[in-house]
């Protein structure tokens, strides 16, 4: 299993058990440390030591500086010391970074900054100005450089342990958030698609308004219900009654002179087609259509099971003659 690898920087000779006492610490997390001591640092010939210290700085997790009054062995390739540039390379590198400076060299650098341009003053908590100057630039940058003062490596330990622990959460946070974030892209992709689709649609539509209204109009309830009742396998759209009636007429079906103004419907019928089958009525709403004739655009939400009815036709009783009827005893019967 992976384990975050934890870079700790320093000088070494003032600060060799405060390295130790952090190194055990990480260890008993379970995390492994990088310390140059330990030859945790490959080193190769064919550059300077110091190039391999910030290599290795690429490879780690976490950085913990921690900052004494020994400014260390100065870099060749600028004025700050190794372990200050170990420093600068693991923020450069966005890495998340830990600094503890000694208490008595932070209260210090607050008279180091009341007096920089006197170059006469003597600092006894440190052995180099550069010092100072490099928390300087730690205090001007504008993230990654929170400072803590400690005054023992227990100081630091309980500094580390709450900031781990605030990493794990936030870490958490993040795991529970993946779903969530994961949605949101794709809701995202989704409302992009849809937008290019849009305008995709608008601009391939352009002079075919009636290809579109056809499309709609065969969508129509009316439409899709006469598809159903009256098994039509092929399609068409209706603009007005008239083609309704020329439709329904193709089909057999006969409009009824006797429609007028006081009835809710119009009613067509249709003849049986066998001696086993009897004659059919159709009874369609007047609702369906405006005062011009013209079908009104309704949702299929809105169609009612009234505008349509299809059923068999009721014989004419009128001229039948009553029959009589003979009662019997139910006890009589042969079954």
């Amino acid at each position: 299993m992976a384990k975050p690898r934890i870079f700790i920087s320093s000088t070494y000779y003032d600060l060799k058990q405060t390295r130790e006492d952090v190194a055990d610490f990480v260890l008993s997390l379970g995390y492994e440390p990088v310390r140059n001591e330990e030859g945790n640092i490959p080193y190769g010939r064919d550059k300077v030591l110091e190039d391999f210290c910030y290599k290795e700085v690429q490879n780690v997790d976490i950085l913990i500086s921690i900052i004494g009054g020994r400014f260390g062995t100065e870099s060749q390739k600028s004025r700050w010391s190794i372990s200050n540039e170990e420093l600068k390379q693991a923020i450069k590198l966005n890495r998340q970074v830990y600094i503890c400076i000694e208490k008595n060299v932070y209260s210090e650098y607050e008279t180091y900054s009341l007096n920089k341009e006197n170059s006469n003053i003597k600092y006894r908590f440190v052995d180099n100005i550069k010092i100072y100057q490099f928390i300087d630039e730690l205090r001007g940058l504008t993230s990654n450089n929170n400072i803590m003062a400690f005054e023992t490596s227990a100081d630091i330990k309980k500094y580390l342990k709450e900031q781990f622990a605030g990493l794990f959460q936030s870490a958490l946070n993040e795991q529970s958030r993946t779903k969530e974030i994961e949605l949101v892209s794709k809701l995202e992709n989704t409302s992009k698609v849809l937008e290019r689709l849009v305008d995709y649609l608008k601009e391939s539509s352009e002079g075919k308004e009636d290809g579109i209204s056809k499309l709609l109009k065969m969508s129509h309830p009316l439409v899709n219900h006469l598809e159903e009742e009256l098994n039509i396998n092929f399609n068409f759209w209706i603009d007005d009654f008239e083609e309704l009636k020329n439709l329904l007429a193709s089909l057999g079906w006969d409009f009824s002179e006797n429609n007028d103004n006081s009835t809710e419907n119009y009613i067509w019928t249709q003849a049986e087609s066998s001696p086993f089958e009897k004659s059919k009525e159709l009874r369609l709403s007047k609702e369906l259509f405006d005062k011009d004739g013209k079908l009104k655009d309704i949702k299929a939400s809105e169609w009612k099971k009234s505008f349509l009815i299809i059923e068999e036709k009721d014989e004419d009783s009128s001229t039948s003659q009553p029959s009589t009827t003979t009662e019997y005893n139910s006890d009589d019967l042969p079954f």
